[in-house]
């Protein structure tokens, strides 16, 4: 199952791989955060495993145009 997010403030759409009930509403609220920025390009891809990260969700995937930003990696807690 894929499923589309859209908003109208966002630069790109968010691709989900699961159902959007699952997703933690912290994790939400960043790959949110992850659609507004404006270096993103085509669209944030969401794994099943998704999951809130410091600043980043965990398994999430952010393409960017003409930059590279260090903190999307996913770090996160479960690490630890």
């Amino acid at each position: 199952m894929r499923v589309e997010w859209n908003s109208p403030e966002a630069t790109v759409k968010a691709l989900l791989w699961l159902n959007s009930t699952e997703v933690e509403e912290t994790a939400r609220g960043q790959i949110y955060n992850l659609m507004e920025l404006p270096f993103a390009c085509h669209h944030i891809a969401v794994m099943p495993d998704v999951h809130t990260g410091y600043g980043m969700p965990i398994g999430c995937v952010l393409a960017t145009k003409n930059v590279v930003v260090p903190n999307a990696v996913g770090v996160g807690s479960d690490l630890e």
